[in-house]
């Protein structure tokens, strides 16, 4: 059992909500810890293939659920360059893989609410379900 994911952009302890998992690797990519600020603009490590430039969306961080971290780490980079529409999408076809998308609007989208065992901490973010 763990707390994830981070509040964006804020203190370091500050958690949104707390999701229990057994025997799975937990993921997350976000744009609020690695990056700099230059001219007043901010950017994040999160790069778009197609430009070279970071991934400018509505989402701050996507939380990828799986057997195992390599599959993590390819799905949330990937679920952030689609996005959350397209993003659930995709995941509607993986049964071996759950996210959670968090938006720069303060919205938590779960990809599927019947399966991950996510509680919110945090009532300033409304919790979505990806799948309605």
């Amino acid at each position: 059992m763990g707390h994830w994911p981070e509040k964006p952009f804020a203190d370091a302890q500050a958690l949104i909500g707390s999701l229990t998992v057994n025997g799975q690797s937990v993921v997350t990519s976000g744009t609020y810890e690695r990056y700099f600020e230059q001219d007043g603009k901010r950017w994040h490590h999160i790069l778009d293939p197609r430009s070279g430039y970071p991934l400018d969306n509505e989402l701050d961080s996507v939380t990828v659920i799986s057997a195992d971290s390599l599959d993590g780490d390819i799905w949330t980079t990937l679920l952030f360059g689609l996005g959350v529409e397209k993003g659930c999408a995709a995941l509607r076809q993986r049964q071996d893989i759950d996210a959670i998308f968090v938006t720069k609007n303060r919205d938590i989208i779960l990809s599927s609410p019947q399966r991950l065992r996510f509680a919110p901490l945090d009532s300033g973010y409304r919790v979505i379900d990806c799948t309605a």
